[in-house]
């Protein structure tokens, strides 16, 4: 089972925010920002977050677990020394779980083009 290290002070969440690229999907917005090349721990960092626009605690524990399986079944497809926020949108309690999945990698592949 894949594992990733994640992200837990709002200092590195408002840093990805303000200097890193964005990808939106209509379940999620992907966040991304390379690690600085002498502190990065050479393993991708995922961060999750999800507004009271989603909904209740309920809604918004849900909506980031699902994220956090996607993460957790795509992490292949994600790059070393990068760290990525994924913000929850109300698709994603609602959306597919394959297309969940779909729209990660397709966010990955565009975040990466840009």
């Amino acid at each position: 089972m894949a594992s990733f290290i994640s992200l837990k002070k709002r200092q590195e969440f408002k840093k990805i925010s303000s200097l890193g690229k964005r990808w939106v999907t209509s379940a999620f917005i992907l966040q991304y920002l390379p690690q600085d090349e002498e502190l990065a721990p050479h393993q991708a960092r995922f961060g999750f977050t999800a507004s009271r626009k989603i909904g209740g605690a309920v809604q918004r524990n849900r909506a980031r677990r699902r994220l956090k399986e996607i993460v957790r079944l795509n992490i292949i497809y994600t790059q070393t020394n990068c760290d990525y926020v994924l913000i929850a949108r109300d698709k994603a309690l609602t959306l597919d779980f394959q297309k969940l999945q779909r729209d990660f990698r397709w966010a990955l592949e565009h975040i990466h083009a840009l």
